[in-house]
């Protein structure tokens, strides 16, 4: 394989990994607004979703409160959202690692000089 399908392979390969990331993200924020609305923290699913779009990404910016024995709820949210998007970004270090160790030993197979480290 050439260095330039190589390439591409790769850059495939990443953008279908942050495709994944990104549904399982949207899913865990569909689930928090499930969780709000079933528990009456909010009364609609278009307002529960926005402010559990917004937690989850410790945006905190919508106007849209709960109610008051669900507050704390949304601080879980974020704390929750933090921890998702360190352990997608860890996946990623490592998925991006791996295809380095992949690429360098299919250039050792080649024959082809291994690149420094």
């Amino acid at each position: 394989m050439g260095r330039a399908p190589a390439i591409l392979l790769c850059i495939a390969f990443m953008a279908v990994i942050g495709w994944v990331m990104a549904v399982l993200h949207g899913l865990a924020a569909v689930i928090w607004a499930v969780a709000y609305l079933k528990l009456g923290a909010l009364t609609n699913f278009r307002d529960a979703m926005l402010y559990s779009v917004d937690s989850i990404t410790a945006r905190g910016a919508s106007e849209l409160k709960l109610s008051p024995p669900w507050r704390l709820m949304g601080a879980l949210e974020a704390a929750n959202g933090l921890l998702l998007f360190g352990i997608s970004t860890a996946f990623m270090a490592v998925a991006i690692n791996e295809l380095r160790v992949v690429l360098g030993r299919l250039s050792i197979l080649r024959g082809a000089p291994e690149e420094p480290r």
